[in-house]
């Protein structure tokens, strides 16, 4: 593996910032001329196989967490819980006073 080129690298610093999933046009906008979807297919291919992945949805790319590896990080997410009709009531009666 060769180490990627400077736009490579500032194609990936943008979406690994980004908060959402980027269009080609978005990326572009952030790292100016160049061939982005060639930057992409790099990434994509040095990705291959390690613990997260860029990949496409729709027109818009993403880093996420490899699909082998998902399980290991849903286990860890607390689930929230609703509270039942007398909790409720409690919490008003309480907010109430």
């Amino acid at each position: 593996m060769t180490p990627p080129d400077d736009f490579t690298r500032a194609v990936e610093a943008v979406l690994f910032a980004a908060e959402t999933p980027l269009t080609l046009e978005a990326i572009r906008a952030h790292v100016g001329t160049g061939d982005v979807r060639a930057a992409l297919d790099q990434l994509t291919a040095d990705y291959a196989g390690r613990g997260i992945a860029i990949v496409r949805r729709g027109e818009r790319w993403q880093f996420q967490t490899a699909p082998d590896m998902a399980h290991m990080l849903r286990r860890d997410r607390e689930e929230p819980r609703k509270l039942s009709r007398a909790g409720i009531e409690t919490l008003a009666i309480i907010a109430y006073h």
